[in-house]
């Protein structure tokens, strides 16, 4: 199961550093400051996290190879040079196609007829990976002897139904989840999170609370209303509450 927010900055570091978010965001400062911000990558530090969790299991002594693929000709490369890397003891591969697929959809025209819906989108997660260099490199690993798992840290759901949040200009962006300070929305839309211990979340600056949209919403700023209602309405969305977000695939493959 995911934890919430069901978000890459929350839910993938949870992953490599063993942590609650709270928690991430204490013992690593640069981590919150981060979030404070909220520009950029979020997830600069997972090398670190893992590092650092192997060194909490008495695992220090284990040779760990990161590394984070952003797109197509990254994993390609990765690829060619697999073999550099099966002296390691543990390999550890972010891969982003499958989030970036749902996130560029609401953004292209062209995506979102060959992706018309949640059938579709699986259908081209299986086409894609049918035809690539992630399959072969399960292959390579599997000839090499690796127990490999694989997981995610959220899902995705498909949104149809908008919320107005009240916010100032330094919450964040989510479409799904917001923190800030004293940000509001319909009860019926979202769970409001303000004691923050017992949901394991950082304390982001003064007054924080977050917002996890429920079932099929998502957020809107009254004054982004018009500009982005159509464009987010039926696309795939993450970080709120809901089945399809918190309940995540994990798998164990075994050579033979």
């Amino acid at each position: 199961m995911s934890i919430l927010p069901t978000a890459t900055p929350f839910a993938r570091n949870a992953i490599f550093s063993g942590l609650f978010p709270d928690e991430f965001c204490t013992r690593y400062p640069k981590q919150l400051e981060a979030m404070r911000l909220d520009k950029g990558s979020l997830n600069n530090f997972e090398a670190d996290f893992l590092k650092d969790q192997l060194t909490h299991y008495n695992l220090s002594e284990k040779s760990l190879h990161y590394y984070k693929i952003w797109y197509a000709e990254e994993g390609t490369k990765f690829l060619s040079k697999i073999s550099e890397y099966l002296n390691k003891d543990l390999i550890a591969i972010v891969v982003n196609f499958v989030d970036q697929l749902a996130h560029k959809r609401s953004e292209s025209d062209i995506l979102k007829e060959m992706v018309p819906n949640e059938t579709g989108y699986r259908r081209a997660v299986k086409v894609w990976y049918q035809n690539s260099w992630i399959r072969q490199t399960l292959s390579k690993l599997a000839e090499a002897g690796y127990k490999v798992v694989i997981t995610s840290d959220h899902g995705s759901v498909t949104v149809n139904r908008s919320a107005i949040v009240a916010a100032d200009k330094n919450s964040s962006t989510g479409i799904r989840y917001k923190y800030g300070r004293n940000i509001n929305v319909s009860n019926k839309s979202a769970i409001d999170a303000r004691d923050l211990k017992s949901y394991r979340l950082p304390k982001i600056g003064h007054q924080t609370n977050y917002l996890f949209a429920k079932e099929d919403f998502f957020f809107l700023y009254p004054n982004e209303q018009n500009k982005y209602k159509e464009k987010l309405n039926n696309s795939f969305q993450h970080g709120g509450i809901s089945m399809e977000e918190m309940l995540i695939p994990i798998f164990t493959m075994t050579p033979k």
